[in-house]
């Protein structure tokens, strides 16, 4: 059961009205369009993966999109939350093109594009701080030890992924 739906981030709608309002020749304009672009293919990628969810839609599954919590002096970000009565899995959504090398020896995610390559954190470290905050949280809130399993999920349908 889908508890919390995907819906367009408001961060997006403010970066579109600002992106139309701000002339080429802006010295902001190339940031406003970068972060545009960022958020939009994160959330692209998550709902490239709705259909691949619809399986798991049942009364005994709870679906939940885009969770921030908050914890001690931090929040925590979650693409999206399955929760069932067994297990938690947290699903850190990537939408990225082109040839990806994950190189677990440097902690770097390396995207081969269009003749440009561009390093990135292993979002296996940002996946690996989410368990952690969301066992702690959960745990502080005296809710019960269940396992809480993570996944990174690749939703771009021309990617190529590659590791060590």
């Amino acid at each position: 059961m889908i508890v919390k739906k995907l819906v367009l981030p408001r961060q997006i709608s403010k970066l579109q009205a600002l992106s139309k309002r701000l002339r080429a020749s802006h010295d902001k304009f190339t940031h406003v369009q970068n972060d545009l672009g960022r958020f939009l293919a994160g959330y692209n990628g998550e709902k490239a993966l709705q259909f691949h969810l619809t399986p798991l839609s049942s009364k005994d599954t709870h679906l939940l999109h885009n969770v921030r919590l908050f914890h001690g002096k931090q929040f925590s970000q979650m693409d999206l939350l399955i929760v069932t009565r067994k297990f938690v899995l947290i699903l850190e959504v990537k939408y990225m093109s082109g040839m990806l090398h994950f190189d677990r020896s440097f902690g770097q995610l390396v995207q081969h594009k269009n003749g440009v390559e561009r390093a990135f954190t292993d979002p296996m470290f940002q996946l690996e701080r989410q368990i952690h905050l969301l066992t702690d949280w959960m745990e502080k809130r005296y809710l019960p030890r269940i396992p809480v399993h993570g996944l990174v999920v690749m939703s771009h349908p021309h990617a190529i992924l590659k590791g060590d």
